[in-house]
């Protein structure tokens, strides 16, 4: 597994522009074939249990065939959003 990318500054203001920018992004690095796949399996994972941890850290991640090598992408958002953790 790779780190692909690391981006400070991600203006995102919602856990759907957060899953719809990490889709993108992975499209954009040829990580994924199909954004809009990848996107849905986003939100399939988050709908089982929050990928959000404590002290404003979540992995957000999630399984489909569209996935054509493993990669960590890490992104600072410019303002903190309410991710939805325990």
């Amino acid at each position: 597994m790779k780190i692909k990318a690391i981006e400070f500054d991600v203006d995102v203001q919602t856990k759907e522009e957060l899953f719809a920018y990490i889709a993108k992004t992975f499209k954009n690095l040829e990580v994924i074939t199909d954004e809009a796949d990848y996107l849905e399996s986003l939100f399939a994972r988050e709908a089982e249990y929050s990928t959000g941890l404590t002290d404003g850290i979540a992995i957000p991640h999630g399984k489909s065939p569209t996935v054509i090598q493993h990669e960590v992408l890490f992104l600072k958002l410019i303002t903190p959003m309410d991710y939805g953790t325990l």
